[in-house]
């Protein structure tokens, strides 16, 4: 019976990757393994319940317990040095239909950051944060078409280097000026979706592939250090996250990792951690967490960076 749940914990472990890996179809599938693994426990008490066969029963339990490692291990703490004459980076989605801007903008404000991504900004919340922070570039074209656009707010000097290949109107990447000066690219990537109408803010899953692997492969390019920030709509288990973080550190993972889609409680359910803060793995990360934003379906995420301290 062990070796029926040990054969059901391989297929699970090993299946689920290649999956994956091959199509967006492993994508899809990865998405939904929260409510697989409720699925999987429900089916085994049936199971039992109607005195099943027991092999069977073995094999639901293990495949379980491999979507559990799924769904856990893209979450698991990873330790970083301490961080080198820190800035205090903030990456904020915050709700182009927020019932309450001022709110909203306050709760990134509360945060301290020296330098924040806002991703949905507004006309409104733009000038807000226009005004309490002395540098800033918002992808323009993005707020006159749709006012729903993409911002840098710094109270360090920061430079407007050029657009990121193929990635449209909301990615910006700057240079920082700070202590020790890193390539900042703040980036929202559309919804995947698995049948795109066209909508905006919305893409087909196999396009959303692309377009993580178009950004990777701008951020290998970078000669100077690159720090990558904002909603990326891309959840923790999908391949995008692994190929954006091949190399590289998740500096949200130096705490208890934690969602980041807070929308109705049907969508709790998937577990979505969507927004990122990847840094160069040889930098330090301190003080790295989520809080909570106000009038957004989103949670900001928050982490004090630099280069790795030397003792």
């Amino acid at each position: 019976m062990v070796s029926v749940i040990v054969a059901g914990l391989v297929v699970a472990l090993v299946g689920v990757p290649i999956l994956r890996r091959v199509t967006w179809l492993g994508d899809l599938l990865v998405l939904a393994l929260p409510l697989g693994c409720v699925a999987l426990v429900v089916l085994a008490i049936v199971l039992l319940l109607v005195r099943a066969p027991g092999a069977l029963v073995a094999a639901t339990c293990g495949v379980f317990a491999g979507c559990v490692v799924h769904c856990m291990l893209p979450r698991r703490r990873v330790a970083a040095p301490s961080p080198a004459e820190p800035l205090v980076l903030v990456s904020v989605n915050l709700q182009y239909d927020s019932a309450d801007p001022h709110a909203t903008v306050q709760s990134a404000l509360d945060a301290r950051p020296d330098v924040l991504v806002a991703c949905e900004v507004t006309t409104d919340t733009e000038a807000m944060l226009r005004a309490a922070f002395p540098y800033h570039l918002v992808s323009d074209e993005a707020l006159r078409i749709n006012d729903n656009a993409v911002g840098i707010y710094s109270h360090l000097p920061f430079e407007e280097l050029g657009p990121l290949p193929r990635l449209g109107r909301e990615a910006l990447r700057v240079r920082v000026n700070g202590p020790h000066p890193f390539v900042l690219c703040a980036v929202h990537l559309p919804r995947p979706v698995i049948v795109h109408d066209g909508s905006t803010g919305l893409v087909g899953m196999a396009e959303h592939r692309r377009a993580v692997h178009r950004l990777d492969d701008a951020i290998r390019a970078e000669a100077e250090p690159v720090v990558l920030m904002g909603d990326l709509n891309l959840c923790d288990r999908a391949e995008g996250y692994r190929v954006l973080t091949a190399g590289r550190l998740d500096a949200m993972r130096t705490t208890r990792a934690r969602s980041t889609y807070t929308g109705s409680w049907r969508w709790r359910l998937l577990m979505f951690r969507i927004d990122h803060c990847v840094i160069p793995a040889d930098w330090g990360v301190a003080d790295a967490g989520t809080f909570t934003i106000e009038g957004s379906d989103h949670r900001g995420i928050r982490a004090r960076i630099g280069p790795a301290s030397v003792r």
